[in-house]
């Protein structure tokens, strides 16, 4: 799908596991201008399903962005992310995905990673 074809008609639902788009290599995000639009979709989407992040494949744009929501009840946008570094601890903990429904994992993170990304601001 492409953005035009998705703001034209933005998706209801949350696309499923194995969806081709959720299986392919997405690409870099050039123009930041209809991300503003397409993260108050995502943020709508990621309510309506009880979710706490959503990536744009999730919703068939196969572009590197993603939303997360935080503790403090905002939702912040990461359009292009890079880990930069990673940290040695790992922890553990039982997760779910949106795409996957009802399916859950314990699943192994670095506890404290180095990021760079693009805002929605630039």
């Amino acid at each position: 799908m492409t953005i035009s074809e998705f703001l034209e008609n933005p998706t209801k639902s949350i696309v499923k596991y194995p969806d081709p788009v959720l299986l392919g290599m997405a690409n870099s995000v050039t123009d930041l201008e209809p991300w503003q639009k397409i993260s108050d979709i995502m943020i709508g989407l990621m309510g309506k399903f009880n979710g706490c992040g959503l990536a744009a494949p999730q919703v068939g744009l196969p572009y590197r962005a993603f939303i997360v929501g935080s503790s403090k009840g905002t939702v912040l946008t990461f359009i292009n992310p890079e880990i930069i570094e990673a940290g040695k601890t790992m922890e553990s903990s039982m997760e779910g995905c949106l795409s996957i429904p009802g399916f859950f994992a314990v699943v192994k993170r670095h506890r404290k990673i180095k990021a760079k990304w693009t805002g929605l601001d630039g």
